[in-house]
């Protein structure tokens, strides 16, 4: 009997195009990256377990770190849509339509090729691996409703006239805090006015912020707890 196969339209997010031609790039070895993964667990950051797993299959860390990405984005996708494998490689590689043109014409029919690998690598995966465990870490991560990507503090002088603008009787310096964020997969801005107060209010609210992430991973550490921590790797880097 035929597999009943249903399809569901996706929305692409830009990001996912390199995660998805890393995954056809390698799909004859998805399997073995996959275990790799596993056995390295869950208590490291991705950038380790990119560069642990790199060294167990001989692929260049940047190129593995793209091919987790995508395969945590799979396991997600089908754990939400409920799709079978099947149901969802034919359905995303139906919405990859909204794909630039460039990318298709470069990289379609080698996604295209490589759906026996990945339906394979998908139907393997376990419920409770290191893999899936990191899937819903993720997941748990980032379902809100608007999710932060960036910021700028904006420095303003503004010069206040005279009535009949032929002199500046006073300058004022203004703060603006841009917030970038998605919201339903879409980019979207948001700008507030801010004076020294705020700034310093802001400031000793996100060194609170990090001191008790220190006090959460002692104590963790301290109980033998496995905590993930949102962003570790980027807090590292910039510390």
């Amino acid at each position: 009997m035929s597999e009943k196969v249903e399809f569901r339209r996706f929305e692409v997010p830009p990001e996912a195009f390199a995660e998805l031609l890393a995954i056809a790039s390698f799909s004859d070895r998805l399997k073995e990256i996959q275990d790799a993964a596993n056995a390295v667990g869950v208590d490291q950051d991705s950038r380790s377990t990119a560069e642990n797993v790199a060294g167990r299959v001989d692929i260049k860390p940047d190129q593995v770190s793209l091919v987790l990405r995508g395969l945590l984005s799979l396991r997600s996708l089908k754990r939400a849509s409920r799709l079978s494998s099947t149901g969802l490689f034919d359905s995303l590689t139906s919405s990859l339509d909204q794909a630039p043109s460039d990318w298709k014409n470069a990289n379609l029919e080698t996604w295209k090729r490589a759906r026996n690998s990945v339906v394979q690598v998908l139907e393997q995966s376990q419920q409770d691996d290191p893999l899936s465990v990191r899937s819903k870490t993720r997941e748990l991560t980032y379902l809100h409703e608007n999710i932060f990507t960036g910021c700028r503090l904006l420095t303003e002088l503004r010069p206040v006239f005279s009535k009949s603008a032929d002199k500046i009787l006073n300058t004022v310096l203004t703060t603006s805090l841009l917030v970038q964020y998605r919201a339903d997969n879409l980019g979207r801005e948001i700008q507030f006015a801010m004076d020294v107060n705020d700034l310093t209010d802001l400031r000793e609210q996100c060194e609170r912020a990090i001191i008790k992430i220190s006090t959460a991973e002692k104590t963790f550490r301290e109980t033998n707890l496995s905590l993930a921590v949102a962003g570790r790797q980027k807090l590292e880097e910039n510390q």
